[in-house]
């Protein structure tokens, strides 16, 4: 009995000799063809940093694959049956499946994973401006901002302080920096436009210290 890949089903060949007599023989053989693999797998794309789960969804029963290896186009590697993996640099990625099953068919699938920068924003609660050079000032901080407007108001929602500039933070003054706000809570108002042209706006507030 000899084994190839295929769509499943068995063959009995036979071969049959006749002499210049008229004398014959013969012999058969059989054939088993086994179902070909089909590799699949699913994965969103991901943000830069983040654990992305790969789903592994090839057409055999787990427990009649005889190898299986990912690579994740980036250098590493893994044998697992739907492994994570987390990328440390933006871009498109090749991620290859192999997998073979107990017969020896094998089948490989190549699909690309895009990953790309994730918008991030921190805003602090709380600042002191006494000219000690810690924490002197208030502003957003956070990666992949295209735009930003800040706006501060006191509690009478007076504005005090406007910017459009994220490198240009409140220092604690108040009319156009003419005086030293007083210690209190001030509301902030943000609005952002991240890399993906996403508008987002910002509303809490920080204490003067």
């Amino acid at each position: 009995v000899s084994y190839t890949c295929g769509p499943a089903q068995t063959y009995i060949t036979k071969l049959e000799c006749v002499t210049d007599a008229g004398c014959s023989s013969f012999t058969t053989k059989t054939t088993e063809v086994y179902n070909q693999p089909i590799a699949g797998f699913s994965v969103l794309d991901t943000n830069l940093g983040d654990t992305t789960l790969f789903i592994n969804s090839t057409s055999i029963a787990i427990d009649t694959i005889a190898f299986l290896i990912w690579d994740f186009g980036d250098g590493a590697s893994s044998v697992a049956q739907d492994p994570m993996h987390s990328y440390e640099y933006i871009g498109t990625y090749q991620v290859q499946l192999t997998i073979m099953n107990e017969y020896g068919c094998p089948a490989t699938v190549v699909k690309p994973v895009k990953v790309i920068p994730e918008f991030r924003i921190w805003i602090p609660s709380s600042f002191s401006p006494n000219g000690d050079g810690v924490n002197d000032i208030f502003t957003a901080k956070g990666i992949f901002i295209s735009t930003f407007e800040m706006y501060i108001y006191d509690r009478w929602r007076n504005e005090i302080f406007a910017t459009s500039n994220i490198n240009i933070p409140w220092d604690g003054t108040a009319n156009e920096g003419t005086e030293i706000a007083q210690q209190d809570v001030y509301v902030y108002l943000i609005n952002i436009t991240n890399i993906y042209g996403e508008e987002l706006e910002y509303i809490g507030s920080v204490t003067l210290v």
